[in-house]
């Protein structure tokens, strides 16, 4: 509830995509006017930050995939409004398969590594391969 007002999950969503689109949320709040609904910025920042805790406990609840040979890339992006990267975990024993998107910058070589190790041991991954990088020189 927002000042007595009850906000319709499809509302919610709404302000979290747009937050995931890089929007601030101070300019979630300035949109959802456009669109007939009322909202605030700490309204926006609660139902991202509960998204996100939501989404968490999914992936916890998730079944275990076992992948042998683990695919990684990255590549810059904007993010919430900032220079950010993300890594992308794909399966390459399980048909190119999309594991995971971690939000980091390829040339944080230490969040990058550990990123990559605890994937790796999630999925009890044996093998490392960059295959995506090498395909992409051509």
């Amino acid at each position: 509830m927002e000042g007595g007002y009850r906000r319709s999950r499809r509302l919610v969503g709404m302000g979290v995509v747009l937050y995931m689109f890089g929007l601030s949320y101070r300019a979630v709040e300035s949109f959802l006017p456009l669109l007939g609904c009322r909202g605030s910025k700490s309204g926006v920042e609660r139902d991202v930050r509960e998204g996100g805790r939501q989404a968490r406990e999914l992936h916890r609840q998730a079944p275990r995939m076992r992948v042998r040979v683990l695919g990684v890339d990255g590549t810059g992006a904007a993010m919430a409004g900032q220079d950010a990267g993300v890594l992308f975990f794909v399966g390459l024993g399980a048909g190119g398969r999309l594991i995971g998107v971690e939000p980091v910058h390829e040339e944080q070589t230490a969040k990058v590594r550990g990123h990559v190790q605890r994937v790796m041991a999630q999925i009890g991954a044996e093998e490392l391969s960059n295959y995506l990088k090498r395909a992409n020189r051509c």
